[in-house]
């Protein structure tokens, strides 16, 4: 005999809540208990959070009075829109990933440039000071 344990909402987080209950409004009738019993929810709870989510509350957790329905329009909808978030979140993250390497490899190689410009300056300094010692007299000899 097995037993199933029924699980408490606190036992779900609203993003959890969200993505049970737009799965179980996207089923097919026939579906829908076999998949509120692997969950180990009965079938009302799960239409309570559709009839939330519906209206905008599933994040409150109180008891709603008014329900409001939600057709499969609107599951479409919204895993539509869901998908194309994660995508742009994606295609977020690539981008802003590419831009780091380019503005890593445009820093190094400016570094490059200034290490280079900085030796460049040292060589003209010890150049300069050298031809400054070659244009003076040795210590006791006057500039003719």
């Amino acid at each position: 005999m097995s037993t199933v344990v029924q699980m408490r909402d606190v036992d779900f987080t609203p993003a959890q809540k969200r993505e049970i209950a737009i799965k179980y409004a996207g089923l097919n009738k026939g579906r829908k208990g076999q998949y509120a019993k692997s969950l180990g929810l009965a079938p009302g709870r799960i239409r309570s959070w559709i009839a939330a989510l519906a209206d905008g509350d599933i994040e409150s957790g109180v008891a709603v009075r008014k329900t409001g329905t939600m057709t499969d329009r609107d599951v479409h909808v919204i895993t539509r829109l869901h998908d194309q978030l994660e995508s742009q979140k994606a295609r977020h993250a690539t981008e802003l990933a590419d831009a780091q390497v380019q503005y890593a490899s445009a820093l190094a190689e400016r570094d490059g440039k200034i290490e280079t410009l900085e030796k460049a300056a040292d060589a003209l300094g010890k150049a300069i000071t050298v031809v400054h010692n070659l244009g003076d007299p040795p210590a006791g000899e006057e500039k003719r």
